[in-house]
């Protein structure tokens, strides 16, 4: 009797474990059936934006879409699934731009529910700017040794980005060169740091060359209170600098530099770039510029004598407009009332 038990037991135990096994895959093939939705989030891209337009914010990376099919049918690889936003038409300001996306991308048993329709996306004007480079040095050359004249060239480049990101942008820097080990004058080609990942820049790298001397090797002398002139300076401004006067350090035969006289050195500051805006009456891009480079040359024995270093190497300037450009811009006004109320100024760019 003990025997019979334990026989049916086992018997049933193995019958049991045959139906909860085909209950299962019943289940599953079920499941499978059933039709379920899944929400995915995929990436943009923006296509077509006019040239002289930028964003003003991160555009976003990815929109929604749902879709619905099998569970299995949803299993597929989504990683190349891809919508895109044409900016063809695009305009200044924050608006609403129609998201595409193709279902030509889809498994052929998946269906798209839904999606976002539009993507909101702020744009402003792209703008460019002459902006001045400045050479960034790092570390010492070797003991007994000196730096001299660092040189920029270009001495600037185009910015090209939004205009509220340029507009207050005054100068852009290079990644540092380093002075380590070096006894003699070299050059370097280096990138230039932007403020920003908006902002491309034209040329994007710059060469900086760095006079390097030893000391107590070569005839030296120091003239001082050199006058410094303006160059490019708009008609309608004055030019206020932090220091009228240069000292220049100068480098050759010794006799010949007994001879040098400061009317000999021409030192000068380029002011390009800052004008008067007569219909706004404002100075751009700026009333006052920090960190202008000062240049001088030799306008004798050039070539016997090298200029080594230049006291201080930049300036500040501080521009004004003229009396007589504003008394004449106040006359304008006077006289044509109308047009003034009918052509109001354009904003400033």
């Amino acid at each position: 009797m003990k025997r019979w038990l334990i026989r049916s037991l086992k018997k049933d135990l193995a019958a049991k474990l045959i139906s909860l096994v085909m209950a299962i895959a019943l289940w599953a093939y079920v499941q499978n059936l059933q039709i379920s939705e899944l929400t995915l989030n995929v990436p943009v891209k923006y296509r077509n934006m006019p040239s002289d337009l930028s964003f003003s914010k991160a555009p976003p990376r990815f929109v929604k879409i749902k879709i619905r099919g099998k569970k299995d049918d949803l299993k597929f690889p989504s990683s190349h699934l891809k919508a895109q936003v044409d900016l063809t038409q695009a305009e200044e300001g924050k608006q609403k731009y129609k998201v595409q996306f193709s279902t030509d991308q889809l498994p052929q048993n998946v269906k798209l529910v839904s999606q976002d329709l539009k993507i909101p996306l702020s744009l402003e004007k792209t703008i460019e700017k002459q902006i001045r480079v400045r050479a960034v040095l790092e570390g010492n050359v070797p003991e007994g040794y000196r730096i001299g004249r660092r040189k920029v060239v270009p001495e600037k480049i185009t910015l090209i980005g939004p205009a509220s990101i340029l507009d207050n942008v005054r100068y852009v820097e290079t990644y540092p060169v380093s002075l380590r080990g070096h006894k003699e004058s070299f050059f370097k080609k280096v990138k230039v740091r932007l403020p920003s990942k908006k902002i491309k820049a034209e040329p994007n790298r710059v060469t900086v060359s760095v006079l390097v001397f030893q000391e107590n090797t070569v005839n030296e002398r120091t003239i001082t209170k050199i006058p410094i002139v303006t160059r490019n300076l708009d008609p309608a401004l004055t030019a206020a600098l932090s220091n009228k006067t240069v000292e220049v350090l100068l480098q050759g035969d010794s006799d010949i530099l007994k001879k040098v006289k400061p009317k000999d050195i021409h030192v000068w500051v380029d002011l390009e770039g800052t004008h008067y805006n007569p219909q706004t009456g404002h100075i751009l891009p700026f009333d006052t510029e920090p960190g202008i480079p000062v240049s001088a040359k030799l306008l004798r024995y050039a070539g016997k004598v090298n200029i080594i270093s230049i006291i201080p190497e930049q300036v500040t300037v501080r521009f004004r407009v003229k009396p007589e450009f504003i008394k004449k811009e106040e006359q304008k006004k006077r006289e044509n009332p109308i047009e003034e109320i009918e052509n109001p100024p354009k904003e400033e760019q």
